[in-house]
């Protein structure tokens, strides 16, 4: 969404992107700084048989997951997090542990 108006695209084809106004995406040619990939699935089995990595490997999605989940922690705790990565610990909250980790059952441990 934008002053001009709004963008929408399909995540599985690039030919079924949509803008409004339609007259909007007249002469607009996206630029491609990832590679295109005819199939999702095929581009991440091929990766895990030791081919290519996939572009969303984990290197990329990690961080991003971590990211996203920490959003719904600082939401469900209603408090901005200081987060400690190598810990894994919200520092300023105490009570989020229960949240972070699992207590798993007596035979079920990780």
């Amino acid at each position: 969404m934008g002053d001009k108006g709004k963008f929408f695209f399909s995540r599985s084809n690039a030919k079924q992107w949509r803008t409004a106004p339609g007259t909007l995406a007249e002469g607009f040619s996206p630029k491609k700084l990832i590679p295109r990939v005819p199939n999702e699935d095929v581009e991440w089995l091929t990766a895990c048989r030791g081919g290519s990595p996939a572009a969303s490997s984990f290197e990329f999605s990690s961080p991003f997951t971590e990211v996203v989940l920490l959003g719904n922690l600082a939401i469900r705790l209603d408090k901005p997090i200081d987060w400690d990565g190598e810990s894994m610990t919200a520092t300023n909250a105490p009570e989020a542990a229960e949240l972070i980790h699992r207590s798993y059952r007596k035979g079920w441990d990780i």
